[in-house]
């Protein structure tokens, strides 16, 4: 009688031929936990498109486990929503991880942080918030990373300065927490911001200036100083419409001569106006008054 066989008794060969055959990671993964044969070769054969790996919450805890099992020695990127101890003990060579954090989760993500605590593979994090309620103490384990080089912590809403101080041990050679260059920016809106660095916005919106048609700026400190606003004045030559309450910028004769200048200079005629909105009645009836007063005043639309 002939000895009976299954699927674990194929060839390794026809074995990547069945897994090539399944649509969809989940259908993989079902057959990888159906025995450690059909692990092993998953792992052998996907080894080099395990080295980035992306999961997404729907993965269940078993799986998570399976994954690292299976594959873990292999991974060195990795984009993940969970924390889980498996990952610590079976991924010795990870060299980037990007997390999306939420409130169900963050705990797990702080723990793993805290199990990775001396990896000297990890190079970069990104951490991504998705909650209001998520506190700046999930960064506390990476303070042990001995080579990381770039930490992104994004859409982090609290306290700046609590932020840099619970990092002040790393070893920093660049910080950045301004916006990317945008070159084709158009529309820039600014509201509610409470930036504490001097100057930040100002030179934020500079960097943008080639592009900028529309500016709309509300600062809880203001985005501008009387220089600062000229600045942003003479480099944003395309800019049309320019909302700011201008709250440190002060008011006289010579400084609005100064800016209607710099709207000469910038092409500016009653048929193509610059519009300025402030946010202080007041202030804005004294800049009229001031800009009637000079005799190129009908290139300005206040």
């Amino acid at each position: 009688m002939e000895t009976q066989r299954t699927i674990t008794d194929l060839p390794f060969e026809v074995l990547d031929l069945i897994f090539k055959q399944l649509d969809y990671p989940r259908q993989e993964w079902q057959l990888v936990h159906a025995h450690e044969i059909l692990a092993e070769e998953f792992a052998y054969e996907s080894r080099d498109d395990c080295r980035k790996l992306s999961l997404d919450y729907w993965w269940t805890p078993d799986t998570y486990a399976l994954i690292w099992k299976t594959c873990g020695s292999s991974v060195r990127e990795l984009d993940y929503h969970k924390g889980s101890d498996e990952l610590a003990k079976h991924c010795p060579h990870l060299e980037s991880i990007d997390f999306c954090v939420d409130s169900r989760y963050w705990q797990h993500v702080k723990s793993l942080i805290l199990l990775l605590k001396g990896n000297n593979t990890i190079r970069s994090t990104v951490i991504d918030v998705d909650d209001k309620n998520i506190p700046f103490t999930i960064l506390h384990g990476l303070t042990e990373f001995p080579q990381l080089r770039k930490l992104v912590f994004v859409h982090y809403i609290g306290d700046a300065g609590s932020l840099f101080n619970a990092m002040a041990c790393m070893n920093w050679s660049h910080l950045s927490t301004e916006i990317p260059v945008c070159p084709k920016l158009k529309s820039f809106t600014l509201t509610s911001c409470e930036c504490h660095i001097k100057n930040l916005v100002c030179q934020t919106i500079l960097k943008q200036s080639n592009s900028l048609e529309y500016l709309d700026v509300y600062c809880r400190l203001s985005a501008f100083d009387g220089d600062g606003f000229f600045a942003v004045l003479r480099a944003c030559k395309k800019l049309r419409k320019f909302r700011d309450p201008l709250g440190d910028v002060t008011i006289y004769r010579a400084y609005v001569f100064a800016m209607v200048d710099i709207l000469r200079e910038n092409g500016f005629t009653p048929e193509k106006p610059f519009k300025l909105w402030l946010f202080d009645r007041p202030q804005m009836r004294w800049i009229k008054r001031l800009v009637r007063q000079n005799h190129l005043w009908p290139s300005y639309d206040p």
